[in-house]
């Protein structure tokens, strides 16, 4: 663990200035990848004793105890119930459906939008550490010629290791954020087959 920790300190040494920068990145979309994963499990969205409540009372026509349930719940299925069911006409509430479904698709989808940016910006730090390495690399060559690689050599490894260091961190970043935006759409899909189900069969006692 020890010799882990001591030859990334030499890597972050090594790659100059802008690998702190890219550390950055790589420990805010690392938060934002786990936040993301614990927030768009199955069970949070679709409790399945929730689901399976709603269907309860919805057999036996209970539209009144459906709302104060869904009240008490957290997930963004019960929210949108919850919403719905606060009105009795049945055009109001198949609208008030599509606004509440609409608005928790925004929720589900809170941060990807910043590990996306995250995934765009890591490349180009990446390409900048790129540059100044290289920059190095030229000024001593001006200094010494090419007859000492040893010397030449830091400036090539600040810019390799900020090359490899941005695409580390956007590789992930970028595959899943494309990852939670399809969950999303899955889960909104799923959402609207549900609420579409419950609103029919409430339109049966409305």
């Amino acid at each position: 663990m020890t010799d882990f920790i001591s030859q990334s300190y030499d890597y972050l040494a090594r790659g100059g200035p802008v690998m702190l920068p890219i550390v950055l990145s790589s420990m805010i979309a690392l938060t934002l990848i786990i936040e993301r994963w614990r927030a768009l499990s199955r069970k949070k969205i679709f409790p399945e004793s929730f689901i399976n409540e709603i269907h309860s009372l919805l057999d036996k026509g209970q539209i009144e105890a459906m709302w104060s349930l869904s009240k008490t719940h957290e997930s963004p299925i019960a929210r949108i119930l919850a919403d719905s069911l606060d009105v009795t006409d049945p055009q109001q509430m198949e609208e008030k459906m599509q606004q509440s479904g609409r608005k928790q698709a925004v929720v589900l989808e809170k941060n990807l939008e910043f590990l996306g940016v995250i995934a765009s910006i890591a490349p180009l730090l990446g390409l900048l550490g790129t540059v100044t390495g290289m920059i190095q690399t030229f000024d001593v060559i001006k200094v010494i010629g090419v007859g000492d690689p040893l010397k030449l050599s830091g400036g090539i490894a600040e810019a390799l290791l900020n090359t490899a260091g941005g695409l580390i961190v956007a590789i992930p970043a970028f595959v899943f954020q494309r990852l939670y935006y399809r969950r999303v759409e899955n889960y909104v899909m799923e959402m609207e087959d549900f609420i579409q189900s419950v609103w029919m069969n409430c339109k049966k006692y409305l």
